[in-house]
Parts: C-alpha cells; sequence; structure tokens
C-alpha cells in the first residue's frame, strides 16, 4: 500500500515537474527574445547561447530524470538518469541553482511580467518539486557517500569553465563571478562557498536515504 502510493506520487509529481521544465525552458526561450535580440542573438544563436547557463542545462537534467521515470522502453540514456546516485546528484544540482539565484541573482535583470514566469518556473518551482519527486522515489538501499566527489565534477568543471572563458573574453555571464565587480579574491569566495554548498547539499540527500523507509 505504502510503496503503491509512493509510486503514485513519484508519478504524478514526474509529470507536472516535466510539463514545469519543458515549459520552462520554451517559455524563457520565445519570451526572453527581445531582450536577446538587444545582446544581437538570433532565434538560433539565443538557442546556443541558452545552453551556456547552468540553470538552463540543470533544469535539461531534471527534466531527463523525470522522462526516465515515466518511459517504459529503457534506453541507455533512461537507465543512465534512473541510477539512484545520478538522480540524487541532478536533485543537488537544481537545489544549488534554486538557493543560489534566490540569495545572490534574482532581480539582476529587470523582467517583464511575462518573462518574470518561466524566470520562477526554472528558478522557484522546480527546485522543490525536484526534491518532493525524489523523496517520494528515493531508493530503498541508502546510498554512500563515497561518489560525492565524482557527483561534483560537472559542476566544478562548469564553474571553471564559466569562469575561464569570462577570464580570456572579457565576458562573465553570472555577476557573481565577474572579477570586474567583486575582484578576483571575492570571485574565488563565491565559488567556494558554492562548491561547498553542493557538498553539503549532496550529503544532506545521502543521509535522507539512510532513513529507513515507511512500512505498511
Amino acid at each position: 500500500m505504502v510503496q503503491s502510493s509512493r509510486t503514485s506520487a513519484a508519478r504524478l509529481i514526474g509529470i507536472a515537474g516535466l510539463v514545469n521544465g519543458v515549459l520552462g525552458i520554451l517559455l524563457q526561450y520565445i519570451l526572453f527574445q527581445p531582450l536577446f535580440a538587444r545582446m544581437g542573438l538570433g532565434w538560433t544563436s539565443s538557442a546556443v547561447f541558452m545552453l551556456f547557463f547552468f540553470t538552463v542545462l540543470t533544469n535539461l537534467m531534471v527534466v531527463a530524470l523525470y522522462w526516465s521515470s515515466l518511459v517504459v522502453a529503457r534506453s541507455p540514456v533512461a537507465r543512465f538518469f534512473a541510477r539512484p546516485g545520478v538522480r540524487t546528484a541532478v536533485t543537488a544540482y537544481i537545489l544549488l541553482v534554486g538557493i543560489v539565484y534566490a540569495t545572490m541573482l534574482h532581480g539582476e535583470l529587470a523582467l517583464t511580467p511575462a518573462q518574470q514566469l518561466p524566470d520562477a518556473m526554472l528558478h522557484f518551482i522546480a527546485p522543490p518539486l525536484c526534491l518532493a519527486w525524489w523523496w517520494v522515489s528515493r531508493p530503498a538501499q541508502p546510498l554512500s557517500f563515497r561518489p560525492i566527489p565524482r557527483w561534483m565534477i560537472w559542476p566544478v568543471c562548469y564553474l571553471a569553465a564559466n569562469v575561464g572563458f569570462g577570464a580570456i573574453t572579457g565576458t562573465f555571464i553570472y555577476p557573481i563571478l565577474d572579477p570586474g565587480k567583486l575582484g578576483w579574491p571575492g570571485v574565488m569566495v563565491v565559488a567556494a562557498g558554492m562548491i561547498a554548498l553542493l557538498a553539503l547539499l549532496m550529503a544532506a540527500l545521502v543521509t535522507l536515504t539512510r532513513r529507513p523507509l515507511a512500512t505498511p
């Protein structure tokens, strides 16, 4: 009974999260075109530009999580995103997105009321939805803390590439990583803080898997 209820809840949340993620990314792509146009970007180049953002990449991963839980045919990609470790890591990534945006980035851009909708969907709705989905579909067996350094590779590489690209081109897409505003020591402090926060989020999720599942 409990397992059936958890499965049904996971499916409902997964469908809601899938719709939120896909629609949020599409709406951001469409509604942000005036902003992209002012940057000299067209419909194709703006789609590529969106992939430079950790928010968009992470929300695409979250969509893949939901998709992997809903499809019947198990492709290699679906099997990858169905792994408990992958699900836990991506959940930590999207929680980081929500926390960093809410505390450090929200309000940096003057958005129209229409643009605020996908902004909220990707930054404020996606993280708690994913956490709720992860909680009801969490693995029965406890996870180990040992994979956490491996889970950190992708976001740390992204962070390093983002800062390195900015240092080479002089264009930093995130103001919290712009040494022109914070200085290099300030950027290093912010980067270290985000890495530490992500590690704490991952450790917290792993700890939660060690709580026994409810039994009938």
